[in-house]
């Protein structure tokens, strides 16, 4: 009876693998879809992402950086980083949570940084860096 009993639940344990692995690859596929340079660019263009642009008071090389995407040449990539930094610098609350430490700025991140920001940021850097670099120049 046992046997029997250890079959079926065998075949349970290896549908709901099936299912699991499945709901992996379609949120693997969708944060593919949404975390693109092209939807960073549409963010850019967009009425909140044109705002927080202004507010950052980019130099041409900055905003140039923002829009390429070459991740190669060693001038848009530090024009890139330049330009992320002062975004995130504009975003309410920065400077305070970085002055309470990496864990409250790595959660105000999370929470306040537009997530098409947050992306570029990965794709360019990492938030420790951001954290370090805003809180050296504070």
């Amino acid at each position: 009876m046992t046997v029997g009993l250890a079959a079926p639940a065998a075949t349970a344990d290896q549908a709901r693998q099936v299912q699991s692995s499945q709901a992996g690859v379609q949120a693997a596929a969708a944060e593919i879809d949404v975390n693109s340079h092209a939807t960073f660019v549409n963010y850019l263009d967009s009425t909140e992402g044109q705002a927080l642009l202004s507010e950052a008071e980019l130099t041409p090389a900055e905003r140039a950086a923002l829009y390429s995407d070459d991740v190669t040449t060693d001038a848009v990539v530090q024009s890139r980083f330049s330009a992320l930094v002062k975004a995130v610098k504009k975003v309410k609350g920065c400077v305070t949570a970085v002055k309470k430490g990496y864990g409250v700025f790595k959660t105000w991140y999370g929470d306040k940084v537009p997530r098409a920001i947050r992306w570029a940021i990965a794709w360019a850097s990492d938030v420790y860096t951001i954290y370090a670099y805003i809180k050296n120049h504070i």
